[in-house]
This record gives structure tokens, sequence and C-alpha cells, in this order.
């Protein structure tokens, strides 16, 4: 069973269209029930699925993410990528107790946007107010009541951070929050931590809040959208309107229980020492894919270099940094 899966029509590019498949039965793929194929391109490449194995490596939970050959029809259509959906495969084989995993609804957030006589014309609608939370595999979570009553103190959970009525540090596992937005910051994946991007998955056994990683790239690369060295550094110019899902980040900068971990995990994945570890992990696998991906589109090269000079911008600014969060502690 599929459909066509994309918010922006560069997921229709060509005959390259992006999909979400989801097999029938006890039918499985890499032992995977559902999941998206999508042009590389559209997440720049191989940089998603190398931020992925990073994430991974953190105990960061992330779709398992990877590169095929697609046929249809018997027709080649190239290489594409595919990327595993939001089910409880996910987080039993990143060894996490099955568990919602639960996000913005963001139909508001879409309909703001109109297109009248071929022109885009901005609504003014409310659409983070509005934005209500649901969960993914939705018919399966009604039916069990133990998985029903998980979402709804995960959604809960995430309204209190919505609603900014709690700390952070009373929702979420903070030390994962922590890697997670650190190892963004590092490896400029910025495009994930948009508010209608953020997916996170109920534990069980912590009763709290878990990021999962995902649609950390578009296809124009590492593109730092937010205007600084790293997303810590956000002040009340770093929101706009109330209606800015903005808001609950500058939140979670004001728990120091957050934010002593943040800077601990900016400090050690901007080092030298962790990027050549990674390098050494995953470069070589990743040059594989990225010449595959090239033959179809010679300008897509992943920047191991730019991700060198952005930690290194990192490190010069962080200990300023560190004395500003010890002087508001």
């Amino acid at each position: 069973k599929l459909r066509l899966k994309g918010d922006w029509i560069g997921h229709l590019y060509g005959n390259k269209w992006s999909l979400r498949l989801k097999l029938k039965g006890k039918n499985s793929w890499n032992r995977i029930k559902t999941f998206s194929i999508q042009n590389p391109v559209a997440r720049d490449g191989v940089s998603e699925w190398f931020l992925h194995k990073v994430f991974q490596s953190q105990d960061i939970l992330a779709p398992r993410y990877g590169f095929v050959p697609v046929y249809l029809n018997k027709k080649s259509l190239g290489l594409y990528a595919w990327e595993e959906h939001f089910t409880k495969q996910l987080v039993e084989s990143q060894n996490k107790r099955e568990g919602p995993i639960i996000k913005f609804f963001e139909d508001v957030y879409w309909d703001r946007t109109r297109t009248i006589n071929g022109k885009k014309v901005d609504v003014n609608l409310p659409y983070f107010e509005a934005a209500v939370i649901k969960p993914f595999t939705s018919s399966k979570i009604v039916e069990d009541s133990a998985l029903f009553n998980q979402y709804l103190i995960a959604q809960n959970l995430l309204l209190q951070y919505k609603n900014r009525s709690k700390k952070a540090s009373e929702i979420f596992d903070i030390s994962a929050l922590a890697k997670y937005y650190a190892i963004c910051d590092v490896f400029q994946g910025i495009h994930g931590l948009s508010w209608h991007n953020q997916r996170f998955y109920y534990n069980p056994v912590l009763c709290k809040l878990e990021p999962v990683a995902y649609d950390h790239y578009t296809e124009d690369g590492f593109f730092n959208w937010i205007g600084r060295t790293f997303f810590g550094k956000i002040t009340h110019n770093s929101v706009g309107k109330l209606n800015d899902g903005h808001l609950m980040a500058r939140e979670l900068f004001n728990d120091y229980n957050f934010l002593d971990e943040y800077v601990k995990y900016l400090q050690l994945y901007s080092s030298i020492d962790f990027l050549n570890q990674v390098k050494e992990n995953y470069e070589t696998e990743a040059s594989i894919y990225d010449s595959l991906i090239r033959v179809e589109f010679p300008e897509c090269k992943l920047n191991i270099s730019k991700l060198s000079e952005n930690a290194s911008n990192i490190r010069d600014e962080l200990s300023k940094y560190k004395i500003e969060v010890e002087a508001r502690n």
C-alpha cells in the first residue's frame, strides 16, 4: 500500500516522486513494516544518513535510513533514500520499550499559506496555538488501553511544554534532549528543530519524553537559518510573534538543569577528538553512498570540512557562553 508523501513540490521532482509504503499482513522489508522512499537530494544526499548514524551512536532515537535502487514497472528510477516510519519497530530496534511517538499536528501551519491566482498569500492564522498533539499509529494506540493511557500522559507533557507551564526537566529526559540539541548545532541539522518537525517518544520506564531525530536537512544543505552559531544563544530577539514555536525553545534554555547538560554535550560534540572519531566510523561508507548519489546529482556532495569549520566556530564562542551560563545560574 503506498501514497505520495512530502510537504513541498521538491518531493515530486521529475519522475522521482517521494512515496510512503506500508506492507500488509506479516510482510516486512529489512524488518520494517512502514517506510518512505524519496529523492536523496530532498535531505541533502548522504548528509541525513550521516547524521542519523551520529544520533544513534549517542543513544538518540532516529529512524533507520539508507539507500536503495528503485524500479517502477521494471523501469529504473535511480537511487532513492529510504527512511523508517514512526512505528514500534523504530523504538524496539534501538533497545527501547514500546511507547507512543507523538508530534504537533501541522495542518493549520500549512493552511496559512494559500495560492490565489498563482500568487502565494500568507493568511494570518494562529497556526502554532492551534497545533494539536497526535500520535503515530493512532488506530493501534486506541485499541490498546495501556498504549492509550501512555499517549494521554505523553500528550499532557508535550502540551505543558508547548504552553510553558512546567520546567523542561520535569517533562523530558534532559540528558537525551541536551545531546539532541548539541548534535544538531555541531552538524547544522537545525531544520529538525522547527516545532512542526519535532517528534517525541514517551519512555514508559522513565515516564518522560525523548526526542526522535527527523528531517534535519533540506536540499539547501548545511543552512544556518537561526542566525547564530548555536541554538542555545537564544534571546528575546530570537523569537518573533507570540504565535511562535520558538517560544518553547526560549523557555527550554531558561531551565538551568537542561542548560548545564547542553553546554557539556556541546563541548563534547564540537571537540576535535569526537569529530575525528565520527569521521573514522562513518566517512568511508558515506563516501560510497555519496559517489552513487553524485552519478545522478553531481552537485550534491557531503561537506565534512564545512562541519569541522562550524565546530571550530562553536568552540571559539563556547568559553564566553559558559561564563554567561554560570552567571545566570
